[in-house]
């Protein structure tokens, strides 16, 4: 019971960290997130030319493509909010990632729930799990894979590998930096 009522606290914590994201969007709308937005939303004539950035190579497609769905279901959402919902919410899965990850290298689970928790207030990581820009992409997938890596020391299948494989991928396939 007291397990259960941990794992409902650690979901409400969450939850509640969500909303605070979404409720302060980052009001710094830095180039990178408008020009991405404006791919995104097909402002312009040379939209198809940036959707495949160098560096980001399927940021934009995917956004548009999130972007189109929510459009068939009747939801309208401007591009560069869209992306700040999406980094809202990957910011969480991250630190619930980062929390496992440090449990999975046995870290206690205090100090795993602090570590989450000052990360998850920490300048760096509020201002990319609220802004539009693909770095909050980057470091949930970079996230992923280093989980998933875990997975991978531990019972080595083929499976696995192929999963640390598309992850990786992903990783590296929304922002080059990984």
């Amino acid at each position: 019971n007291c397990r259960s009522r941990r794992r409902a606290a650690s979901w409400t914590a969450l939850a509640c960290l969500w909303a605070a994201y979404l409720s302060f969007p980052d009001k710094e709308y830095v180039f990178d997130g408008v020009l991405f937005s404006s791919v995104i939303e097909r402002l312009h004539d040379s939209w198809r030319e940036a959707l495949l950035n160098p560096r980001h190579l399927i940021f934009n497609s995917f956004i548009m493509s999130v972007r189109d769905f929510l459009a068939l279901l009747g939801i309208e959402e401007r591009a560069y909010s869209l992306i700040q919902k999406i980094n809202a919410t990957l910011g969480v899965l991250g630190l619930a990632l980062y929390f496992l990850l440090l449990r999975r290298m046995n870290v206690g689970r205090d100090l795993a729930v602090f570590a989450a928790g000052v990360l998850a207030v920490s300048n760096v990581y509020w201002s990319r799990a609220s802004e539009g820009q693909a770095y909050m992409m980057m470091a949930f997938w970079a996230l992923a894979a280093l989980y998933w890596a875990g997975s991978l020391i531990r019972e080595e299948t083929t499976l696995a590998a192929y999963g640390l494989i598309l992850l990786v991928s992903g990783a590296i396939l929304f922002h080059a930096a990984n």
